[in-house]
């Protein structure tokens, strides 16, 4: 017998755009050759990290031209610091085997804090809307429990 014959031919699933996006976001992590058993989120911290570098380029060369207000740049700044920072943790946290399954909340954390403490710092600069200001302490505190939480393996 001819090897695989006998056996039914599997039907691909539905097409990947059919797909829910948290299921379509898995299988990109999974195509680019992630982590074990959360690829999606060493992916998503690939490109968080990606992103970190050119808002940083972006904010030294195109901002500076447009931004004039010094505390606008230096808000820039800190974002971008701070999502390369907790990028770096989200790297780490993400491609190590051992324990993997229990930092689920410190990854969680840390990749909201990048959200809501870097991504309301862009936003305010680029739009001038300071009341985006007070999204800032509540990704600030996401990374303080981020770190919390990955102290006791969660």
């Amino acid at each position: 017998q001819a090897r695989g014959l006998d056996r039914p031919r599997r039907v691909a699933s539905a097409p990947l755009f059919r797909v829910a996006p948290a299921v379509r976001l898995a299988r990109l992590g999974a195509m680019s050759g992630g982590s074990g058993d959360r690829p999606w989120l060493w992916t998503a911290s690939c490109y968080s990290g990606a992103l970190g570098v050119a808002l940083g380029a972006f904010g030294a060369h195109a901002l500076k031209k447009t931004v004039t207000d010094p505390a606008l740049l230096n808000a820039w700044d800190t974002a971008v610091k701070y999502q390369l920072v907790h990028t770096a943790v989200l790297l780490t946290t993400t491609k190590q085997l051992q324990d993997r399954e229990q930092r689920t909340l410190s990854t969680g954390l840390f990749m909201a804090g990048n959200i809501l403490f870097s991504g309301s710092l862009y936003a305010l600069v680029l739009t001038g809307v300071k009341k985006l200001g007070a999204i800032t302490p509540i990704g600030g505190m996401c990374y303080i429990f981020g770190w919390l939480s990955l102290a006791h393996g969660r």
